[in-house]
């Protein structure tokens, strides 16, 4: 279960030894966030995180070893985490997972259908099978110089771990781990937690003051943004983050895939947690679908009622030019698939 890792719980703030906590290093890292403190049978002392609160929730993203992805969250005291590990199937951290984290499943897709599968014959034979799975990848984990483990300090290191729900595979993963680092911490609830964290996150979306820039295609909404993003001024990228231009024609110049409607949720919340609501945030005007993801209700409610509002006006040969510029590949090794997109858009305009 849940707790099969774990047996004496303590108070909100750890138990200390004179100025030491009983792992033996300072204990100052999780005083901001007021983590509660769980000690295992052997003596070694787990946190746990509850993305239910905002600090909490500010607190995850922010990730030093993959800033660019994750959130600042510094103005809490909070001097962020080392690593954060996904410690799920990579199926599942490709459909969704904390912005920032790195994928370090316990378990593989193809190990943890075996696992399941035997479960439902013989759980004891399911639980020794999936047990040896669980060490052996933890083992390389802790040697894979890709991963962020093999550097990091003792003491100062600090961790975060989540499964889908907070249960044997985090547990395993953050036990072992704070066998050897003083500061593992366990998400309360896992992924399934921090996915209701997120979607309850958005309600805050309706009272942002949003500025949103309008404009046929190729009047350089996106270049403005660029601008603006460059003198300062908050700015959210949504094609971007949807990895779309939002027209039938907006899927990535690579080819590559959009993120999976999840996955776009999560990239908005690390987009829009660290800027300050009572100040314009610049987004472009989209409709309430951005290729193949949606807008959460809320964010596309405020941007068409309550938003203000900017439209650009560019002659007919500025936007031909800009949109050559832009849909540049369309004239090269892809024009087959600008004909197939077109004839696709044609079809479904007229519902054929």
């Amino acid at each position: 279960g849940d707790g099969d890792a774990v047996s004496v719980s303590s108070s909100l703030s750890p138990k200390r030894d004179g100025n030491r906590t009983a792992t033996g290093g300072r204990d100052t890292a999780f005083a901001p966030l007021e983590l509660e403190a769980v000690q295992t049978h052997l003596g070694n002392r787990l946190y746990f995180l509850d993305p239910s609160k905002d600090s909490h929730l500010e607190s995850l993203l922010n990730v030093k070893k993959n800033s660019t992805e994750g959130t600042d969250s510094s103005h809490l005291g909070d001097p962020g985490w080392d690593l954060v590990l996904d410690a799920r199937s990579p199926s599942e951290f490709e459909e969704d997972h904390v912005p920032g984290a790195t994928c370090c499943f316990v378990l593989s897709d193809a190990e943890r259908v075996e696992v399941g599968t035997l479960y439902k014959k013989d759980p004891f034979k399911a639980k020794r099978l999936g047990a040896g799975y669980v060490s052996k990848n933890i083992g390389n984990h802790l040697h894979d110089p890709s991963l962020g483990l093999c550097d990091l300090p003792k003491t100062s290191g600090r961790i975060a771990v989540y499964c889908w729900r907070g249960g044997e595979r985090s547990n395993s993963l953050a036990f072992v781990l704070s066998r050897i680092w003083n500061h593992v911490t366990v998400v309360k609830g896992g992924h399934k937690a921090y996915r209701r964290a997120v979607l309850k996150w958005f309600d805050k979306l309706g009272s942002y003051r949003l500025v949103v820039v309008r404009g046929r295609t190729g009047t350089g909404k996106g270049r403005l943004l660029e601008a603006l993003q460059e003198k300062g001024q908050q700015v959210v990228d949504l094609e971007g983050l949807a990895n779309h231009r939002g027209s039938v024609l907006g899927e990535a110049p690579d080819l590559s895939p959009q993120p999976s409607q999840r996955l776009f949720e999560s990239r908005l919340l690390a987009a829009f947690l660290p800027l300050d609501p009572q100040r314009p945030i610049f987004v472009e005007g989209e409709s309430a679908r951005v290729g193949k993801v949606s807008l959460p209700a809320v964010l596309f409610e405020n941007m068409r009622k309550k938003a203000a509002a900017v439209e650009l006006c560019l002659p007919r040969s500025e936007r031909i030019r800009h949109l050559r510029e832009e849909y540049a590949h369309f004239e090269g090794p892809q024009k087959d698939r600008f004909l197939e997109l077109l004839d696709k858009g044609v079809r479904k305009s007229v519902g054929g």
